[in-house]
Parts: structure tokens; sequence; C-alpha cells
């Protein structure tokens, strides 16, 4: 019976605790389970419905340490490879477990939905507690408020404005009236000469400059040794920079909230092209400048424009040292955009 019990106790989970695991997990957090739990309870842990989302799960009987020792929380933070500062401990107060977080510097937050198991503990429970909710999904709204402060939403609402109102004077009827020769924007339909027959071919203007349409047998033989001399691929160029940064692959889709085998996939194909998403997430995951990120995302023939709000979302990161991909997650659903790595 008491075998029974635990297991509903890990299998039977609230859709609302499951929904808002998943969201965190979305954003790239990492998640784990510190629990005093014996023999009899541990075997169910695989099939509970949030099994798939945690990265570990620390069982009491597994380690010879239980709540509140501090060694089981820095066991859970060194497994993880996090600070004490950076986790939030999320709890029912049980075992003393937010005194032990709270000692060790972590964010605290209590759930009140066992909290008629402690009674007359209520008082103590809260003395070791930064947050003490009602609700599971109030989770995710603390975890924003303390990633995302009003000013720096401020400072992206002006951002995009900006750009947005750049934009619409590029597009504007007054802006469309100057002539070719006032216009910074070449227009189409001019002519280039042809330097074998002297004809006339029209061009077309791309961000890489002019394209003649007119390709003769020289042409033919230029174009074939540019192929032979071709860039390193995205995949390449991607393995050399995680080898001049010394990163290892663990820490590079960690940093990237991308898949470990997502990651495989990368690495053993020369020939992978990435999402926009995929790419922008593995340039904020090495850290790298706006100049840096537009050379890796060009090799896959991907750009990042100056009016479409994902993309200046992610100009705006890179531009102020963003690059914690949970911030820049939190930072992308604010303004309705889609997750990276996700």
């Amino acid at each position: 019976a008491h075998r029974e019990r635990q297991r509903k106790c890990m299998t039977e989970i609230r859709e609302d605790i499951v929904r808002t695991v998943k969201a965190l997990k979305e954003k790239g957090f990492l998640l784990g389970v510190i629990s005093n739990a014996d023999v009899t309870d541990c075997p169910a842990w695989n099939e509970s419905p949030l099994y798939p989302y945690f990265d570990d799960a620390i069982f009491s009987c597994d380690v010879g340490m239980v709540k509140p020792d501090r060694n089981i929380y820095e066991l859970a933070l060194s497994r993880l490879g996090v600070d004490p500062e950076e986790a939030v401990f999320v709890g029912d107060g049980g075992s003393d477990e937010h005194m032990g977080a709270k000692a060790l510097g972590f964010t605290t937050i209590w759930t009140e939905h066992l909290t008629e198991w402690w009674g007359d503990k209520k008082e103590e429970i809260a003395k070791y507690a930064d947050y003490h909710i009602k609700e599971f999904s109030e989770i995710e709204e603390i975890i924003r408020d303390l990633v995302l402060s009003e000013a720096l939403v401020s400072d992206i609402d002006f951002y995009l404005a900006k750009h947005r109102f750049d934009e619409d004077a590029i597009q504007s009827p007054a802006f469309k009236k100057g002539s070719v020769a006032n216009s910074p924007i070449p227009h189409y339909g001019r002519k280039s000469e042809s330097k074998k027959t002297g004809q006339y071919s029209p061009v077309g203007f791309a961000e890489f400059g002019f394209m003649r349409l007119d390709v003769d047998a020289e042409d033919m033989e230029d174009i074939e040794d540019i192929i032979k001399n071709k860039e390193d691929s995205f995949q390449k160029h991607l393995f050399r920079i995680i080898d001049r940064k010394g990163l290892e692959d663990t820490q590079v889709y960690k940093r990237a909230n991308i898949d470990r085998r997502h990651f495989s996939k990368i690495r053993s194909n020369e020939n992978y092209k990435p999402s926009k998403s995929t790419a922008a997430a593995l340039a904020i995951a090495l850290e790298l400048n706006l100049d840096e990120t537009l050379d890796l995302l060009g090799r896959a023939s991907i750009t990042l424009s100056g009016s479409d709000p994902f993309d200046m979302i992610i100009r705006y990161c890179i531009d102020n040292r963003i690059y914690n991909i949970i911030e820049v997650n939190f930072i992308l659903e604010r303004f309705g955009q889609p997750l990276l790595g996700a």
C-alpha cells in the first residue's frame, strides 16, 4: 500500500505543475530534484510526467544525505554546474528544506498546495521563504520578475520603436519619390555593360552588391574557382569557434538550450543547415559579438534584419552582452517572439 501511494505521488501530477515545469525547461532552465526518499520511492520517478524535463534527480537513499544537510544541496549545485546565487529552490516546506537552501544562498519559494500537512510549522517555514505562493504557476512570474527589470524592458521597447521608426521612414512615399541619383537604395532595372559583348543586361540588388545575370565561359571558371575555395561551412566554422574558446560540447548545447541529440546531429553533419533560432542560440551560447554572429549566420545564408522584432531583439542582446539564454528567452517571450533553442 505504501509503495502504491508513493507511486501515485510520483505519477499523478497536477497539470498546472507539469505545464509550469515544461515552460521553465523550454526557456533553458536546468532543473533538478532533491528528495528525501527511500528505495521504494525511486523506481516510480522514471514514470513521472515530470521526468523528461529534469536534468538531474538526487534521492537521499542513493547519496546517504538528507535535507536540510547542506551537502545534499551542494551536490545538486555541483551536478547542475550552477552557483547558489543563480539557483531557486521550490518546495512545500517539509524536512526544514527551505532553511537548508536559504543557508547556502538559494532564492527560496514556498508552495502552499501541501501546507495543510505542516500545520503549526507554517511560521517556521515562512522565515526561510523569500516567496510564498498559492498557485504553482506563480513560480514563472516570480522568476520572470527576478530576471527582467522594468528598466531593461523599457530600454528594449525604446530600441524596437526607434528602429521601427527608421524602417517606416525608409518605406514612406516621400522617401520613395527620391531619384535614382539621390536614393541610397539602387533601383531595379538599371543596366550593366557586359565585359564580353558590350550588350546591356538587367541587374538586381542584394546585400552583397550588384549581380550580373549574363554568364559566359570565363564567368563559369571564376564561379568554379570560388566554389573550390569556398569558406568553411556553418558547421565547420561553429566547431572552430568552440575549439578556439576551449569549450566542451556539453557546455555549448546547455548554454544554447539545445538538446544533446540535436547537437550530436550538428557535429556529425558537415552540411548541416540550422534554423535561425538554433543559429542565434549558438551565437548567444558562444558569446559572439555582432560581427562574429553575422559571420556565423551568414555561412548558413541567415541574416538578422534591422526591422524584424525577433532579429532586433537578438541584435540588442548581443550588443548589450546579454548572453544568458534564460534572460534572452524571457525577453523574447515578453515581446511575443519565439524562444531560442526550445
